[in-house]
């Protein structure tokens, strides 16, 4: 239905008579003529802008000039005041020689292009700048109007005044190079094309037979029976040959080495570390190694019993052995004394049977093992030492120094005559 409005308030909103004289009881106490609506425009006082301006400049005095700048800047925003606009800075020329800002900027007189700050960087600038300073082209509006009457007068009168002496011309520019077009310039840029004029022959080397073939063969026998190395050392001074394969070879065959009660067993050999080589130094060998290794070995001691009783027997009194021999120490220095040192393992196997501990691993490899793998390292070391033999006779600085005193002057007085 169509609302009714109270006419006093113009708030309260009613469908019928009625209900008006009904909720009058109630909206009797807030019921109140509203007041008239002023005009904010015409009552705020008007803002004098010379005064504004002397305010916000007593208050920005003493402050920081940009603090002031923007103090100064939001106060005119909220007052509607226009801040008067600083006076713009000129900007900042550099100098075409040593790049600095020109204080009083000097000019070019030729091209105007270019400014400098003073006249000494302007004469150092000038082998480079007189390449490119022209003088500017005239506009078409200023080329058509006529000169002044006594204008051409006056111009020559002047350039005879300003003309400079011959000592302090700038140089004659050189006349620009020409560019010749179908030039010859023979043929050394054709190297790509260049081809030999003998063909290509492949070498192939002649096929001795006969006499010549025995006579080389028996030369060179002679000459390798006198030197010692490879038939590329002619000269006998030095050569060196990497040995540590040869060693690796040798001792990877101590992999399934069983003593002879087969107690003991090298179950792996780990590979050889270090240094090996074969140097011949003036016709003679030196046999020079330096290495290490390890050995991993197993076995199992039976106990009287089971040692009675057929070959597989065994019981959990028989002792389980696993350990490790580390050769830490193999030398040519130390020839004859092969640093050996046994760790124990625990071997695997159900916690009741018997195991062998370092004590017990230690002795067991003394007693089998050790022996056997120094005497070995032994073989080893003297069948390496036959891998090279030398002829050439020893010079005295190799000798080792022998005295001999019956050939020693006597130290008795000598009589004077």
């Amino acid at each position: 239905a169509k609302a009714r409005r109270c006419s006093v308030c113009t708030k309260a909103a009613y469908c019928s008579p009625e209900c008006q004289k009904e909720d009058w009881r109630f909206h009797k106490r807030i019921c109140k003529k509203p007041e008239p609506k002023e005009d904010a425009s015409a009552k705020a006082p008007p803002v004098d802008k010379e005064e504004m301006e002397k305010v916000m400049a007593e208050f920005t005095k003493d402050k920081d000039p940009a603090f002031a700048a923007q103090m100064q800047a939001m106060m005119a925003g909220m007052t509607g005041v226009e801040m008067p606009k600083a006076p713009e800075k000129p900007p900042e020329v550099p100098c075409q020689n040593c790049s600095k800002i020109c204080e009083k900027p000097m000019r070019c007189g030729t091209c105007k292009a270019v400014s400098y700050c003073c006249a000494q960087c302007q004469r150092d600038d000038w082998r480079f700048h007189k390449r490119i300073c022209t003088k500017p082209a005239a506009s078409p509006a200023a080329a058509s109007q006529p000169p002044p009457v006594g204008a051409s007068e006056q111009a020559k009168d002047g350039a005879a005044a300003k003309a400079p002496d011959s000592s302090s011309a700038p140089r004659p520019k050189e006349t620009e190079s020409v560019v010749l077009n179908n030039e010859d310039v023979g043929t050394w840029y054709k190297h790509r094309e260049w081809k030999p004029q003998e063909e290509r022959k492949e070498f192939v080397p002649t096929k001795l037979e006969g006499a010549a073939k025995d006579a080389q063969e028996a030369q060179a026998s002679a000459g390798a029976s006198k030197k010692a190395g490879s038939a590329w050392n002619a000269a006998g001074t030095w050569e060196e040959k990497n040995m540590l394969p040869w060693w690796q070879d040798r001792v990877q065959k101590l992999q399934g080495w069983t003593d002879e009660g087969e107690v003991l067993t090298i179950d792996k050999v780990s590979p050889v570390k270090g240094e090996a080589s074969i140097v011949h130094v003036r016709g003679q060998p030196k046999f020079m190694y330096d290495i290490n290794f390890d050995l991993v070995f197993s076995g199992l001691q039976r106990c009287k019993a089971c040692a009675k009783s057929s070959p597989g027997c065994r019981c959990s009194n028989c002792m389980r052995i696993l350990g490790t021999v580390l050769i830490t120490e193999l030398c040519w220095d130390s020839e004859g004394s092969v640093a050996l040192k046994v760790l124990a393992q625990e071997p695997s196997g159900p916690s009741h049977v018997k195991k062998a501990g370092q004590k017990e691993c230690s002795a067991i490899a003394d007693d089998l093992l050790l022996p056997s793998l120094r005497a070995f390292l032994e073989e080893r070391v003297a069948e390496y030492k036959a891998q090279a033999t030398s002829v050439a006779p020893k010079w005295a600085s190799q000798l080792p120094p022998v005295a001999k005193w019956e050939d020693a002057p006597s130290s008795a007085p000598v009589k004077l005559a």
